[in-house]
This record gives C-alpha cells, sequence and structure tokens, in this order.
C-alpha cells in the first residue's frame, strides 16, 4: 500500500486540478447574474492584452491577377 503522505499528495493534486478545471464554470455563472457594465468593469487587464476597439476597418486592396508563375485554370462549363 502507498505512504500515507504518497496518498495526500495524489489527493491534493487531484483537488488543485479539479479546482481549475471548475473554475470557468464558476466564473461564467458569477458573471451570468452581473449587469453588462458590472461584467466589463470586473476586466482589468493589462493595457498590451487588451483587445483594439472595434471600428471600419481599412479596406484591402483587391488582387485581380494571379501570382508571378501561377495561372489561371480554364473554368470548366456547365452542364445542362
Amino acid at each position: 500500500m502507498r505512504s500515507r503522505a504518497a496518498r495526500l499528495l495524489v489527493h491534493l493534486l487531484l483537488l488543485t486540478g479539479g479546482g481549475v478545471m471548475a473554475f470557468p464554470f464558476y466564473w461564467m455563472l458569477a458573471t451570468s447574474f452581473k449587469s453588462p457594465q458590472e461584467a466589463l468593469q470586473a476586466l482589468t487587464l493589462p493595457a498590451g492584452l487588451r483587445h483594439p476597439p472595434l471600428g471600419p476597418r481599412p479596406q484591402l486592396p483587391l488582387q485581380h491577377a494571379p501570382p508571378p508563375g501561377r495561372q489561371r485554370l480554364p473554368q470548366r462549363r456547365r452542364r445542362r
């Protein structure tokens, strides 16, 4: 049989892992009862990790020609 210390260590590791796995569910449940303002106020991320504000995105230029070295394949005609 295992020693008491080994069994205690295994149980502590399992409880810690279970707590880590259950925390997101606790967070989700606790946040669901808050107003949107309260939920967003609780987020205190460092400035480098914050998402930039949403707004109009710049338009990328469209490429009408294939890149050099590649040619377009002829389009197949549809059968009726």
